[in-house]
C-alpha cells in the first residue's frame, strides 16, 4: 500500500505534517509524504542502513516502533520487515502505531503485471577429443540476481571506502574475507582483494532472497567494526556520506 494512502486513512485521527518509508536493506528513500524535511530524511536513511546494527547494539532487540523528540518536532519510527516508516506529526500520537498496522492490513486494488520470462544461458557444448577430460564451471545465477548482488556489493565496497578515510582497505576488506569464509553462497560467488568483486562464473544457485540476507551479514559486521573503530556518532556520518554517494548513482 502506498504511503499517500496510509495517511489518508490515518490524517482523520492523527495530524501528520510529514512522512519517509526508508529500505532497510539499503537506505534509499521508496517514499515520501508532505513537507520536505531534510532532518527526518537523515534520521531515516540512516536507520535504514544502521538500524539493526544500533537497535543490536543497544539491546533494543528490534523494537516495533519508537516516539521521540528531535529539535522539537514529534518523530514517530515504525519498524517494519523490510522498511522503516517516520512521522512527523502535531499533537497527540497516542494509539498511531496500532492505527498504522491497522491501516496497513486493508487490501488495496490488486494490480497485475505481466513480465516477460528470463531465458536460461545457453550451454555451450565442448567440443574437445574424447581423451581429454575438462571441468567446467556453468553460470546458475540468474541476470537480475547478478544485478541485485552488484548493488550491494557496490554498496559495500562504498562502506570500505569511506571507512578506511583514504588509508589503505586491508583491514577492512581482510574483515570481510573472514566474513565471506562462513557463507558458503558468498564464497562462490564473490572475490575480495582490494576490493570485493563478482566472480564472472557463479556455479551455484542464488534466489533475491538469499542475496538479501547473506549479504546484510557483511553490510552489518563491516557497520559494527566502524562503530568499534570510530565510535557509534562518527560512524554515523560515514554511513550518511555513502548514502549521499549512493542516492547520486
Amino acid at each position: 500500500m502506498e504511503l499517500s494512502e496510509l495517511i489518508e486513512r490515518l490524517k482523520s485521527s492523527f495530524l501528520i505534517i510529514a512522512a519517509v518509508q526508508i529500505n532497510k536493506e539499503d537506505g534509499e528513500i521508496v517514499e515520501t509524504f508532505g513537507e520536505p524535511n531534510g532532518k527526518i530524511n537523515d534520521i531515516g536513511a540512516f536507520l535504514g542502513s544502521a538500524g539493526e546494527v544500533i537497535f543490536n547494539r543497544l539491546q533494543l532487540e528490534s523494537p516495533d516502533y519508537a516516539i521521540f523528540n528531535v529539535d522539537e518536532m514529534n518523530i514517530i519510527l515504525i519498524n517494519e520487515k523490510t522498511k522503516f516508516t517516520i512521522f512527523r506529526t502535531n499533537g497527540s500520537t497516542n494509539g498511531i502505531y496500532e492505527s498504522y498496522m491497522e491501516a496497513s492490513k486493508e487490501k488495496s486494488p490488486e494490480i497485475i503485471t505481466k513480465t516477460e520470462p528470463i531465458k536460461e544461458p545457453a550451454v555451450v557444448q565442448s567440443s574437445a577429443p574424447s581423451d581429454f577430460t575438462q571441468t567446467m564451471k556453468i553460470n546458475k545465477i540468474g541476470e537480475i540476481e547478478r544485478k541485485l548482488l552488484s548493488a550491494k556489493i557496490t554498496q559495500l565496497n562504498y562502506l570500505v571506502e569511506e571507512f578506511s578515510k583514504g588509508a589503505s582497505t586491508e583491514k577492512w576488506n581482510s574483515a570481510i574475507s573472514g566474513m565471506i569464509s562462513s557463507v558458503p553462497e558468498l564464497k562462490e560467488a564473490l572475490t575480495v582483494t582490494n576490493r570485493v568483486s563478482i566472480n564472472d562464473i557463479i556455479a551455484i544457485e542464488i534466489t533475491r532472497e538469499e542475496i538479501q540476507i547473506k549479504t546484510k551479514i557483511l553490510i552489518d559486521g563491516i557497520c559494527r567494526k566502524a562503530v568499534e573503530e570510530y565510535g557509534a556518532a562518527d560512524a554515523k556520518k560515514l554511513v550518511q556520506n555513502v548514502i549521499e554517494k549512493l542516492s547520486k548513482k
